[in-house]
């Protein structure tokens, strides 16, 4: 039995290089390629590295020369980056989309398409549910811009899926990803030496308490009370508005200088 053969575009994102560096430890895989306009950060072993632009519609002549059978696609940007101002997020996760699409029906070998989609389809409100299903996707306004843009991009793959019934076609809606070797706007918002927050009522809560441990917290209203302080310097407060069932009052929330 042949092997599988696997083409990843955006090879260059994070996701897609460590897709890559994972199959190629798979004795399953074949053939393994990736599609990008810049090579990938890390060092790759077998990937073949075609350079290519997804918006470029030479796509579709190169994609059917690689036989592959399964098409990854990670080339879905998130945020402007180096080379990749803001007025191009549109054309590469849109009409890039669309250049792939169409070259995936001129590649008679392919099998199983898969779109890594974004969590922002389900939308921001602030009456949303907890925990989102599938039949709540759209079901809110799309205000931003990268939001209309995914909407769009999953009306024609949705499309591509019903025309070709005999694919199994995968959307994957990931959140914004967080980590130590990441480079994102939200983990250099969260390694800043001080994370500021929004001021107002925290829905996590359910009253206006401080949101230091209780056990803590306990501990230091008893050593107030009885006129004494404890062995550990007290943190440093500042008041802030907080929104309660009665109104608006004022609370104390211990803050830092640091962020652990």
């Amino acid at each position: 039995m042949a092997g599988r053969r696997v083409v990843i575009t955006g090879i260059s994102s994070h996701w897609g290089a460590e897709l890559a560096r994972r199959l190629e430890r798979d004795p399953r895989i074949e053939y393994l390629a990736g599609v990008d306009s810049r090579p990938p950060g890390i060092g790759l072993g077998r990937t073949e590295f075609i350079e290519a632009d997804i918006r470029n519609p030479a796509l579709s002549r190169l994609l059917p020369s690689t036989g592959a059978d399964t098409i990854v696609h990670c080339g879905i940007l998130l945020y402007p980056e180096p080379a990749r101002p803001p007025r191009v997020l549109h054309e590469i996760n849109v009409i890039g989309t669309l250049q792939l699409l169409a070259a995936c029906e001129r590649t008679e070998t392919v099998r199983h398409v898969v779109v890594r989609g974004s969590a922002a389809i389900y939308g921001c409100e602030a009456g949303g549910p907890s925990f989102f299903t599938e039949d709540l996707a759209r079901s809110r306004r799309m205000r931003t811009r990268f939001q209309r843009d995914i909407s769009e991009l999953e009306d024609y793959f949705d499309n591509f899926a019903r025309r070709h019934g005999h694919l199994t076609c995968t959307m994957l809606r990931y959140q914004p990803e967080i980590g130590a070797d990441l480079d994102t706007p939200l983990v250099g918002y969260l390694t800043l030496p001080v994370v500021p927050v929004q001021l107002g009522y925290d829905p996590r809560l359910s009253s206006c308490t401080p949101t230091m441990p209780p056990a803590r917290w306990r501990r230091r209203s008893r050593s107030r009370s009885a006129g004494r302080s404890t062995s550990r310097p007290a943190a440093r407060s500042r008041s802030v508005g907080c929104c309660g069932s009665s109104g608006v009052r004022r609370c104390r929330f211990p803050t830092s200088s640091s962020v652990r």
